[in-house]
Order: C-alpha cells, then structure tokens, then sequence
C-alpha cells in the first residue's frame, strides 16, 4: 500500500486521472506542476504494470497517441484519493 500511495506523485497523478478523466500524455504533464517527463513517464508505467491502476490506451497509430486512464482497481480508490485531496486542501495547502 505504501508503495502506491507513498510515492511523491502517484497521488498528484491518480487524482487527476480520476477527476479528469482519461488524458494523454502531454495534457497529464501539463496538468501537474513540476513533474518532469521521466518521473511521469516511470510513475505511469509503475501504476499500470505493478499495481493494475492505469491503463494506456492506444488512441490513434498513426501519429501514434495514447492516453492514460483509471482501471477498475484504480477506480476503486476514488473515495480515499478524494479524501487525502480535500484534506490536503484544507490543511496543507494555505493560499
């Protein structure tokens, strides 16, 4: 458990697959602060092939795009990234 939700930007990235929805690539960088390529790339990798919680979709083969999106395992954690978000908001984050 620890491995999913301890990473610095698995978190970032699960919430916003799941409030957003599916996203490519470079929509998903753009959507996360300070996140380098590498780092989103090897996190993604990380949720779909070690914890089944993203799934990459081909979109279209030529050009080639993908997107990125919530499983139903990843899904499941909707209540607990929303939860660890808000509480985020309410404590942590100071605007």
């Amino acid at each position: 458990m620890a491995d999913v939700l301890g990473r610095k930007w698995h978190l970032v990235i699960l919430h916003e697959l799941l409030t957003e929805g599916a996203m490519g690539f470079g929509e998903l960088k753009g959507e996360i602060d300070h996140i380098s390529s590498k780092v989103l790339s090897d996190s993604l990798d990380r949720l779909e092939t070690e914890h089944d919680l993203v799934e990459r979709r081909i979109v279209s083969e030529k050009p080639v795009r993908v997107e990125y999106a919530m499983t139903d395992r990843g899904r499941d954690l909707a209540p607990i990234v929303t939860r660890i978000h808000e509480w985020g908001v309410e404590h942590v984050v100071r605007e």
